[in-house]
């Protein structure tokens, strides 16, 4: 069970702060149901703190068992969530990749009473990655974006352009060779809408449409506003696909990843490879390889 997973009103209310004891339920039932109540040990926790959500994954060899998804306002959850999915008794390892310094360190000191004497392991601090690039501040680069970027190249036919669709999309362009040359950051979807709906005081406050596919022709001030934000972003999607393929005179592998990648999926023409879970995926991965690392020297 995932936050984005539940009805548009429940997920807005939680982030609102009103209903968020369902959203718990919901979440810790699906946990007590789970092939977690055996309590066997070994699993992973990587955490993804983004500036408006916080992503986690549980995997067990590698696999990725369980996820759940919370806004970052609500990171206090996280410590009962884990507790009833048997925290202590089941998590050895943590890895946190996070652009938001604040809670990083909030929610490392929840993690260390949730798990003690378990290793809890923050990208950039305890974990470096290297990846080769052309980029000018390879230090400046987000850490979640170098996540995605390590884990594309060891997954996917490059070269690749990955998309991260979340609070900012960005677009980062990889290499036949796996250098990391550099991309573009773009507002999100919703910010982008948040921004409209805000800033345009006659238009009305709605939420994203996000049952039906939305027309390439609105029919009504609030159909145009939907259909405006879903096929103008999938619209400039596919142009800056077309852009980079022109440029450099080849195709490219389409990773869509992120939390909003589902919903924009439907607007954009060119194939794609949809992986709403790669950031915790590829962080899973990190620290197997780290793992490997310190038992062969």
């Amino acid at each position: 069970m995932c936050l984005r997973d539940l009805p548009e009103k429940t997920r807005q209310a939680a982030i609102a702060g009103r209903n968020s004891q369902r959203i718990f339920s919901s979440i810790s039932n699906y946990f007590r149901e789970s092939e977690l109540k055996a309590k066997t040990g070994g699993f992973l926790l990587a955490i993804d703190i983004g500036n408006s959500s916080i992503s986690c994954g549980l995997f067990k060899s590698g696999a990725l068992k369980h996820h759940f998804s919370i806004c970052s306002n609500e990171f206090p959850k996280i410590g009962p969530i884990i507790n009833k999915c048997g925290g202590r008794n089941i998590i050895d390892k943590v890895i946190i990749v996070s652009v938001n310094p604040k809670l990083t360190g909030k929610l490392r000191v929840k993690l260390q009473k949730i798990v003690p004497k378990r290793s809890i392991l923050v990208l950039g601090r305890d974990v470096k990655v290297k990846i080769k690039h052309q980029y000018a501040s390879i230090n400046q680069l987000g850490l979640d974006r170098l996540v995605n970027i390590y884990g594309a190249i060891r997954w996917y036919r490059r070269p690749i352009l990955i998309i991260d669709f979340g609070t900012a999309t960005t677009f980062d362009l990889v290499t036949k060779r796996g250098t990391f040359k550099g991309g573009l950051i773009i507002p999100g979807i919703e910010t982008a809408w948040e921004a409209l709906i805000r800033r345009a005081a006659l238009l009305p406050k709605l939420e994203i449409n996000r049952k039906q596919k939305m027309p390439l022709v609105g029919t009504s001030t609030v159909s145009c506003m939907q259909a405006g934000l879903l096929q103008g972003f999938g619209a400039m999607v596919d142009g800056l696909i077309e852009r980079y393929t022109k440029r450099k005179g080849e195709r490219f592998t389409i990773l869509a990843a992120g939390g909003l990648a589902r919903l924009i999926r439907p607007y954009v023409l060119h194939p794609m490879k949809l992986d709403p879970f790669h950031t915790i995926k590829s962080l899973a991965f990190i620290a197997a390889d780290r793992e490997k690392r310190s038992l062969h020297g």
